[in-house]
Protein backbone atom coordinates (compact mmCIF):
# COMPACT_ATOMS: atom_id res chain seq x y z
CA UNK A 1 0.00 0.00 0.00
CA UNK A 2 1.30 3.23 -0.91
CA UNK A 3 0.93 6.02 0.56
CA UNK A 4 -0.67 9.48 -1.18
CA UNK A 5 -1.38 12.81 -0.31
CA UNK A 6 -5.13 13.12 -1.35
CA UNK A 7 -6.64 16.34 0.41
CA UNK A 8 -5.93 17.30 4.05
CA UNK A 9 -2.12 16.64 5.21
CA UNK A 10 -3.80 15.79 8.98
CA UNK A 11 -5.97 13.24 6.85
CA UNK A 12 -2.55 11.91 4.94
CA UNK A 13 -1.13 12.22 9.06
CA UNK A 14 -4.07 9.61 9.83
CA UNK A 15 -3.79 7.62 6.57
CA UNK A 16 -0.42 7.14 7.54
CA UNK A 17 -0.92 6.78 11.15
CA UNK A 18 -2.98 3.65 10.69
CA UNK A 19 -0.79 2.43 8.12
CA UNK A 20 2.32 2.44 10.02
CA UNK A 21 1.05 1.17 13.59
CA UNK A 22 1.58 4.41 15.19
CA UNK A 23 -0.49 4.75 18.55
CA UNK A 24 -1.96 8.32 19.85
CA UNK A 25 0.30 8.11 22.62
CA UNK A 26 3.52 7.40 20.56
CA UNK A 27 2.07 10.88 18.47
CA UNK A 28 1.86 12.25 21.68
CA UNK A 29 5.42 11.24 22.93
CA UNK A 30 7.45 12.46 19.96
CA UNK A 31 5.40 15.53 19.88
CA UNK A 32 6.64 16.81 23.38
CA UNK A 33 9.86 15.05 23.09
CA UNK A 34 10.34 17.51 19.99
CA UNK A 35 9.05 20.70 21.33
CA UNK A 36 11.56 20.37 24.32
CA UNK A 37 14.70 19.02 21.84
CA UNK A 38 13.62 22.48 19.50
CA UNK A 39 13.84 24.56 22.62
CA UNK A 40 16.73 23.25 23.86
CA UNK A 41 18.70 24.01 20.57
CA UNK A 42 16.70 27.28 20.45
CA UNK A 43 18.13 27.74 23.84
CA UNK A 44 21.76 26.81 22.86
CA UNK A 45 22.39 28.57 19.97
CA UNK A 46 22.09 26.11 16.98
CA UNK A 47 20.21 27.84 15.07
CA UNK A 48 21.72 31.28 15.68
CA UNK A 49 23.34 30.81 12.53
CA UNK A 50 20.21 30.06 10.29
CA UNK A 51 17.64 32.45 11.43
CA UNK A 52 18.20 36.20 11.10
CA UNK A 53 16.43 38.46 13.27
CA UNK A 54 13.84 40.29 11.69
CA UNK A 55 11.60 43.48 12.73
CA UNK A 56 7.58 43.03 12.71
CA UNK A 57 5.00 43.40 14.73
CA UNK A 58 3.23 40.95 17.00
CA UNK A 59 -0.38 40.08 17.04
CA UNK A 60 -1.42 43.33 19.22
CA UNK A 61 0.06 45.53 16.45
CA UNK A 62 3.45 46.60 18.72
CA UNK A 63 6.63 46.18 16.87
CA UNK A 64 8.76 43.08 17.66
CA UNK A 65 12.08 42.05 17.26
CA UNK A 66 11.39 38.40 15.90
CA UNK A 67 14.91 36.19 16.44
CA UNK A 68 13.44 32.78 17.32
CA UNK A 69 10.80 30.04 15.90
CA UNK A 70 7.38 30.67 17.08
CA UNK A 71 6.13 27.39 16.59
CA UNK A 72 8.30 25.91 19.25
CA UNK A 73 6.11 25.09 22.47
CA UNK A 74 8.60 24.66 25.37
CA UNK A 75 6.00 23.89 28.04
CA UNK A 76 4.17 21.12 25.96
CA UNK A 77 4.13 17.85 28.21
CA UNK A 78 2.68 14.37 26.80
CA UNK A 79 0.28 15.48 29.61
CA UNK A 80 -1.45 17.96 27.84
CA UNK A 81 -1.24 16.42 24.31
CA UNK A 82 -3.37 14.01 25.90
CA UNK A 83 -6.69 16.37 26.30
CA UNK A 84 -6.82 17.21 23.11
CA UNK A 85 -8.95 16.02 20.27
CA UNK A 86 -8.53 14.36 17.07
CA UNK A 87 -8.47 17.38 14.66
CA UNK A 88 -9.01 15.55 11.71
CA UNK A 89 -10.87 12.18 12.54
CA UNK A 90 -12.98 12.77 15.08
CA UNK A 91 -14.41 9.44 15.39
CA UNK A 92 -11.11 7.51 15.49
CA UNK A 93 -8.30 9.77 14.43
CA UNK A 94 -5.02 9.87 16.58
CA UNK A 95 -3.96 13.21 14.94
CA UNK A 96 -4.12 16.25 17.41
CA UNK A 97 -3.69 20.03 16.94
CA UNK A 98 -0.87 19.41 19.32
CA UNK A 99 0.77 16.59 17.07
CA UNK A 100 0.30 18.15 13.60
CA UNK A 101 2.09 20.50 11.46
CA UNK A 102 1.16 24.39 12.37
CA UNK A 103 -0.93 26.54 10.04
CA UNK A 104 1.68 28.98 9.82
CA UNK A 105 2.88 30.85 6.73
CA UNK A 106 6.04 29.54 7.45
CA UNK A 107 7.99 32.80 6.60
CA UNK A 108 11.85 33.12 7.39
CA UNK A 109 13.92 35.85 7.03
Amino acid sequence: NVAKAAGMMGLTAEMLARMHGISREMQDAFAARSHARAWAATQSGAFKNEIIPTGGHDADGVLKQFNYDEVIRPETTVEALATLRPAFDPVSGTVTAGTSSALSDGAAA
